[in-house]
């Protein structure tokens, strides 16, 4: 007997999972860099219809229709695709709604901007910007100044 038929059949799946895993990349990338290559082919082929036939507006609609159709199907299908990385990732990183983005917006803006500071000495709360750094640097001042050390008996 083959040592195939002596695997487990947890095996066999596993292995014929990571075949189909590694057809369907494999696929895939080529998919993907044909429909590059095929853009680029129908934008030029539109371009060069532009070019000949710009004098006569009947036949330059009539060619372009075809081209076009298809570029934007092309163009359509990019889309798509992107739109579904972008939801994959977006489900892959737990976010669950638009309000994420905002939110995480408000609180980087909200760490980088001080606008009520309360002066460490005075206790004042401080409005202008000479004021906020003022309390600021008395406040690390303070924090690293040298402190005497007590020793135990």
């Amino acid at each position: 007997m083959r040592a195939e038929n002596q695997q487990c059949p947890h095996a066999k799946w596993d292995r014929l999972k990571g075949y189909i895993r590694k057809l369907t990349q494999s696929y895939c990338l080529n998919r993907a860099s044909w429909r590059q290559r095929r853009l680029g082919t129908l934008q030029s082929q539109r371009n060069a219809i532009i070019r000949q036939h710009k004098q006569q507006p009947y036949i330059l609609n009539t060619l372009l229709r075809d081209v076009e159709s298809e570029l934007a199907n092309l163009q359509r299908k990019l889309a798509e695709m992107s739109i579904l990385r972008a939801v994959k990732t977006w489900i892959d990183n737990n976010e669950r709604d638009v309000g994420y983005l905002q939110r995480t917006i408000e609180q980087r803006v909200s760490k980088q901007q001080f606008t009520n500071i309360i002066h460490p000495s005075t206790g004042v709360t401080c409005s202008s910007t000479s004021d906020k750094v003022e309390a600021v640097h008395h406040f690390y001042q303070d924090l690293y100044a040298d402190e005497p050390i007590h020793h135990l008996p």
